[in-house]
């Protein structure tokens, strides 16, 4: 509709004395004093509720708020319009309705004379997921009435919209979706063939063009539309899809590829095998470089396994593996001279921990965590010593940390403070060595 006469419409809207509705009509979505144990003032129930109809043969949707509110100990009922909208118009006109910070939307329920104002139609969205300060909020709503009916009398009765998935069949949609067929009635044809996913995006259609002409595609690729692929996403594949005859679900696996980040190179074979194994695009990457990273050559065996998840279960023990020897071989290297710290008496003795498996059987006995030290250990950031009896050398008694010449902490089994006579051992060991005390 032409803006000049949606503004003539808006105004005729705004005076028009339609059906009345009080709080009696609703009675359905009443309750009762009985169903509240607590007789405190306070709202007790708070509903949206829409009533269709026509105005000048188009679908009209009357919006109402309705509130009960216990108010000395009984139930006072309340009934506002909030909202009137036409479909195929792009104004609307919403009174009461103002955006709370922290609640989102509420409505003004004592003296309003501002009256009916206008808004775009996408504007103060009382029904589906809408933006606000608070964030992305849900308002449930209730039909008073079915709109197909009416839509079904009106000038839009050819719009096929029944069509559209039962999850998808919302007020909200129901008029961006009548909106959008105002413009292109060729939205019919899109929802006959089974494509109604492709109206929520119309900048890919060819407007110009008829049929399936619209689409940029022949008869022959209606299939890969239909199982539900985006127009968008199916061009960026199309090429790919004709030339090595893919299936939908490879299709959709190439496009994926294509989102995807990987350096991956493309191939219809690597595709196919992706598909099916139903392996996902960044499994397949990390696999891919794991096996660079082993210096394996590019055989079938390694490219492409029969089981994937057993080859990359493999391949990442063997990267473990690989990489706990180069971890315990930088670790000696680190406390190589750390041995010569390495005291005893006739009761104890001080160990340097040399290996990730030292520190791993460390951690296990004392109950701490110094069991995931490796790396530290192995970057030179610190040095883990033990004290042990001497008659029970196997058995730990206090775990040492020393870093840069300072014992950061000592720590008996369970993360606790060592025996007394362990802390004097201790103090011996860092004065002889002039270290910092903990």
């Amino acid at each position: 509709m032409e803006k000049k006469k949606e503004y003539k419409e808006i105004e005729l809207l705004k005076a028009a004395k339609l059906r009345t509705y009080t709080v009696d009509t609703f009675k359905r979505f009443w309750t009762y004093e009985d169903d509240y144990a607590s007789k405190k003032a306070r709202i007790v129930n708070a509903n949206y509720i829409v009533v269709y109809s026509l105005w000048h043969k188009r679908l009209l949707s009357r919006v109402f708020y309705f509130e009960e509110k216990m108010k000395y100990k009984k139930i006072t009922r309340v009934l506002f319009e909030v909202q009137r909208q036409v479909a195929g118009m792009s104004i609307k006109i919403t009174q009461r309705v103002y955006n709370s910070t922290f609640v989102g939307f509420k409505v003004w329920t004592g003296e309003d004379e501002k009256g009916w104002m206008m808004s775009n139609i996408n504007s103060y969205q009382l029904y589906g997921i809408r933006d606000n300060w608070s964030g992305r909020d849900i308002i449930s709503f209730y039909e008073y009435n079915d709109p197909f009916k009416y839509l079904n009398k009106s000038i839009h009765k050819y719009c096929a919209y029944n069509l559209f998935p039962t999850e998808d069949k919302e007020y909200n949609h129901m008029f961006e979706y009548l909106l959008k067929y105002e413009k292109h009635p060729q939205l019919e044809m899109l929802l006959k063939m089974g494509l109604s996913h492709l109206t929520y995006d119309l900048t890919p259609i060819r407007w110009s063009k008829k049929g399936i002409a619209m689409l940029g595609i022949t008869k022959q690729e209606l299939h890969y539309l239909q199982a539900g692929i985006n127009l968008r996403a199916y061009r960026k594949v199309r090429e790919q899809c004709l030339k090595y005859k893919f299936s939908v679900k490879e299709a959709k696996k190439a496009y994926d590829f294509k989102k995807s980040k990987c350096q991956l190179e493309f191939s219809a074979k690597l595709i196919r095998y992706l598909t099916a194994q139903d392996i996902d695009i960044d499994m397949y990457a990390d696999h891919m470089r794991m096996k660079e990273e082993l210096g394996l050559p590019d055989e079938n065996k390694y490219l492409f396994p029969e089981d994937f998840g057993a080859m990359h279960e493999e391949l990442s023990n063997r990267i473990k593996t690989k990489k706990s020897k180069e971890l315990a071989k930088m670790m000696l290297e680190m406390t190589k001279k750390a041995s010569k710290l390495c005291i005893s008496d006739d009761t104890y003795k001080i160990v340097v921990l040399t290996t990730p498996d030292d520190l791993i059987k460390e951690g296990k006995q004392m109950h701490h965590c110094v069991g995931s030290y490796a790396e530290r250990v192995a970057r030179g950031n610190c040095i883990i010593y033990s004290v042990r009896n001497n008659e029970n050398p196997s058995q730990p008694l206090a775990t040492i940390e020393v870093r840069n010449k300072k014992v950061i902490q000592v720590r008996a089994p369970h993360n606790g403070v060592p025996d007394k006579d362990i802390s004097n051992f201790v103090r011996k060991w860092e004065n002889k060595f002039r270290l910092n005390g903990w």
